[in-house]
């Protein structure tokens, strides 16, 4: 097999910086704007040196005009292995295994078609793996985990933090607040009343005021 050349390594390198900014195999336009107009892309694509770099750098290559989408079995496998929640290798260890390069994997989630289906069956893992979440909510609450009760009963609709009779005082309060406003021009006297509010919704009890109304009204 005949290595590259200088400038041929110098293309391959150039094709991957095209690659990885524009999530494309760079247009023959774009190879003779920047090589001159004597080169052949065909010429190059044959050389099966060169077609190593693409694909050890997870490139695809045109296939005429068009970049194929189809996946490689090559790929398929290094998706499906990644995607395995239930495997707690890391993502470098699990490439690895199936003989694919963190390189090559960088380059191949520039490609579309490749892209999009890691993206669709990561997905599918995540609402499979609904069961996983819940049978450890549930260990959670066997273990008498108070956050975790509290949770479980608030999504079963047992209970909620604030009950909606809470919510209908805090509106009535509200209203009251905006009347008060309207009548009551003393500052302080507001912000007393106010804090009195807060207290109130808190569970806590009101004091003796400290504020005397006089002539407020």
């Amino acid at each position: 097999m005949t290595p590259l050349s200088p400038l041929e390594l110098e293309i391959v390198n150039w094709v991957e910086y095209y690659w990885h900014r524009n999530s494309e195999f760079p247009p023959l336009k774009n190879f003779i704007d920047k090589f001159g107009k004597d080169f052949s892309l065909q010429k190059l694509v044959d050389k099966q040196a060169f077609r190593n770099a693409m694909k050890n750098r997870g490139i695809a290559l045109p296939l005429g005009a068009e970049t194929p989408e189809e996946l490689t079995s090559e790929q398929l496998a290094a998706i499906l292995t990644v995607t395995d929640y239930l495997d707690k290798r890391t993502q470098a260890s699990k490439l690895k295994s199936v003989g694919v390069s963190t390189t090559k994997w960088n380059g191949w989630l520039k490609n579309p078609a490749f892209k999009e289906y890691l993206h669709s069956v990561s997905s599918a893992g995540f609402t499979d793996a609904l069961h996983t979440a819940q049978e450890g909510l549930l260990k959670r609450v066997e273990a008498g985990d108070v956050n975790a009760i509290k949770f479980y009963m608030e999504a079963t609709g047992r209970y909620s933090g604030e009950s909606g009779q809470l919510e209908n005082i805090k509106v009535v309060l509200a209203k009251l607040g905006e009347i008060l406003q309207i009548h009551i021009k003393d500052p302080e006297l507001l912000r007393a009343i106010a804090t009195d509010f807060q207290t109130v919704l808190a569970g806590g009890s009101v004091q003796s005021p400290t504020v005397q109304i006089q002539n407020v009204i």
